[in-house]
């Protein structure tokens, strides 16, 4: 199986284990922005930098933790 198929499985797989219907409408344009920047440049001048770099990401992952943590329960329960 290519990469692509493979890849494709794997996101069938979490759709059938988790059977949310947010996810299953959401997937395909988180998979979009994936896709896209997985196939951007992936060096830039702050990633000359590991230090920097390693800092940016952790204060990236804090923001990303945060907004997660507003969000409500509801519609990201199980069902």
């Amino acid at each position: 199986m290519t990469y692509l198929g493979e890849r494709r499985h794997f996101y069938d797989t979490l759709l059938e284990i988790d059977g949310n219907n947010q996810i299953v409408r959401m997937l395909p344009t988180i998979q979009i922005h994936l896709l896209r920047r997985q196939f951007m440049p992936s060096r830039t001048r702050q990633e000359r930098d590991p230090v920097k770099s390693e800092r940016i990401m952790k204060q990236r992952n804090r923001r990303i933790l945060r907004a997660v943590g507003t969000l409500p329960r509801g519609p990201f329960s199980p069902q």
